[in-house]
């Protein structure tokens, strides 16, 4: 937000519409707010980009014919269209605005290409096209692009999981190309990849990949099928599911943490990455997935299989789904609020004199929240009236809350920049000024 434009109220500035004549698609992804423009992805593979200031369509384009997820088999909830569903990114620099989106390549629209664009950042025209299937040769329709794009070191950062539901064989994969057409080379990273073993999605809510401080990339990967005497899950054998996985920019596998709960959690879909790998000022990585551990990890190291810095208990009515929102931090101390299912939930992690994490405060059920202008922004997701809420970020009260209508997307997540506070709905977007 421009400096000196508080919230004291949420006065809707102005609402967009998807354009009439185009049926069925729904917003999934984050708005992305730069220079003086939203930019919103759908699930029918169109990018919209609209003035921040009067909620004017400035562009539009059309990438391809999206995957269509009814009638092939395919579980989950994202319906009709499995086009864009992640979040973009975008590079200031190159003048450009990055997404993945599955291109049907059949009559039936069952066999999708993921492929990455990139679009002009003005005028919406496509400047770079490039194949970004994991397993070009046989396309797989189970596979979902659902996290959040990344960019590290000129590099693209693309993580692929499954539906809700799991069904079908998949893998989960973490890919790096570069951001222009000086190499064509997609980099490849395969989770669970014993023979005969699937799973081990990348997903994490919704969320980005992490990039620490020396360019890595840290993710956290959810179960796969390695299961062995269910449901204690002894025996499993480890093939970097359910881990956090730190890769370089090329996609190499430098370094893991992997939880002594591995087997168990493996069997009983206890995914370590329904949420994102939380990198802190004091070095300390945080990760919270679905057991309702808080896993403190040392960044430069850690840990494989051995005991982390530290644990604690949170989200203990529901998992963690996407990324924390950062309130304050120092060297030494970080304060964080957690998107648990069950609702907000205020954490301290304290690094000196030893590791250590509480929960000092809980709130409503909501997505991933942000912190703007000094307090928590998050939405309530309901396919019927979907509620923006703002809460102290010193005890998770409300401040006050608007209806935003209907949202599709579990982990939607608002956006906040050049003066406006922007979510986006199935096939709105509404904006918000400060007043």
């Amino acid at each position: 937000m421009a400096a000196g434009k508080t919230f004291t109220s949420l006065k809707p500035a102005w609402t967009w519409h998807i354009p009439q004549g185009i049926s069925a698609q729904t917003l999934y992804g984050e708005p992305l707010i730069a220079s003086g423009v939203v930019y919103v992805a759908s699930n029918s593979n169109r990018v919209y980009a609209i003035s921040a200031s009067s909620g004017t369509l400035l562009w539009q384009q059309r990438v391809g014919p999206p995957e269509h997820s009814q009638g092939n088999g395919v579980c989950g909830n994202i319906r009709p269209y499995l086009g864009i569903v992640s979040t973009p990114v975008i590079d200031l620099a190159r003048h450009e605005l990055f997404v993945v989106a599955a291109i049907a390549t059949d009559a039936d629209h069952r066999l999708p290409t993921r492929t990455l664009f990139g679009l002009d950042l003005s005028t919406g025209a496509i400047v770079l096209s490039r194949n970004v299937e994991p397993q070009p040769a046989s396309p797989n329709p189970y596979l979902l692009q659902r996290v959040a794009l990344a960019e590290v070191n000129s590099q693209i950062v693309i993580g692929f999981g499954g539906n809700a539901g799991d069904c079908g064989n998949y893998h989960g994969w973490l890919e790096s190309t570069a951001a222009d057409n000086t190499s064509t080379t997609v980099h490849k990273y395969k989770v669970s990849s014993l023979s005969g073993d699937t799973g081990g999605a990348i997903w994490m809510g919704g969320s980005a990949p992490t990039i620490d401080t020396a360019g890595n990339v840290l993710v956290a990967s959810g179960n796969s099928n390695a299961f062995q005497d269910c449901p204690s899950g002894v025996g499993a054998p480890y093939d970097k599911s359910d881990s956090v996985l730190s890769l370089s920019p090329t996609m190499s596998l430098l370094d893991y943490f992997v939880p002594s709960t591995f087997g168990h959690d493996n069997c009983n879909d206890l995914d370590l990455g329904s949420g994102a790998p939380q990198l802190l000022q004091s070095g300390l990585v945080l990760q919270i997935g679905k057991t309702h551990t808080g896993y403190l990890l040392q960044g430069t190291n850690l840990g494989h299989a051995s005991a982390p810095a530290g644990s604690f208990t949170v989200c203990t009515g529901g998992q963690d789904n996407g990324a924390a929102a950062i309130i304050s931090q120092t060297a030494t101390q970080s304060v964080l609020a957690v998107p648990c299912s069950s609702g907000l939930e205020g954490v301290t992690v304290i690094s000196s004199p030893s590791v250590s994490g509480t929960v000092s405060w809980s709130a409503g059920s909501t997505g991933p929240p942000i912190l703007a202008e000094g307090d928590l922004f998050a939405i309530q997701p309901s396919d019927s009236n979907s509620t923006l809420v703002e809460l102290d970020p010193s005890n998770g009260h409300v401040i006050r809350q608007r209806l935003v209508g209907p949202v599709m997307n579990h982990f939607a997540t608002p956006a906040a920049g050049d003066g406006v506070l922007v979510v986006a709905a199935s096939g709105e977007v509404f904006a918000f000024k400060p007043s």
